[in-house]
C-alpha cells in the first residue's frame, strides 16, 4: 500500500486549483511566503520571493493545487508579463 498524506486546512480559502489553458502563460509572479504546489505527481517548493511564472504547454493544459497563506493581507505580487521569447525558452526569466 503507497503512503497517504492527510492534509487538514483550517482556512478553505488557502487553497487554489489554477488552470491554464493550452500555449497560455500569465505574468511573473513572487509570492510572500515559502510556497508549495502540486502539478500531478511532482511537488514543487518555492522560496518566498522567488520570481517564477506558471503556463501550460503548447498542446496541453496545466492545473496545479496550491496552498497558500497571506503576510499583511497578500499573498502574491504580480510582475511583468511573460514574453513569447521567454515563454518558448528563448529567453530566461528578468
Amino acid at each position: 500500500m503507497g503512503a497517504c498524506t492527510v492534509l487538514t486546512v483550517e482556512k478553505p480559502e488557502m487553497v487554489q486549483q489554477p488552470r491554464a489553458r493550452p500555449d497560455f502563460a500569465e505574468r511573473f509572479l513572487s509570492h510572500m511566503l515559502t510556497r508549495n504546489i502540486r502539478i500531478e505527481d511532482l511537488v514543487v517548493w518555492l522560496p518566498a520571493g522567488e520570481k517564477h511564472w506558471h503556463g501550460a504547454a503548447p498542446t496541453t493544459a496545466m492545473t496545479h493545487i496550491a496552498i497558500q497563506e497571506k503576510l499583511d493581507g497578500k499573498v502574491v505580487d504580480w510582475l511583468e508579463h511573460v514574453s513569447a521569447e521567454q515563454y518558448e525558452g528563448r529567453s530566461s526569466a528578468g
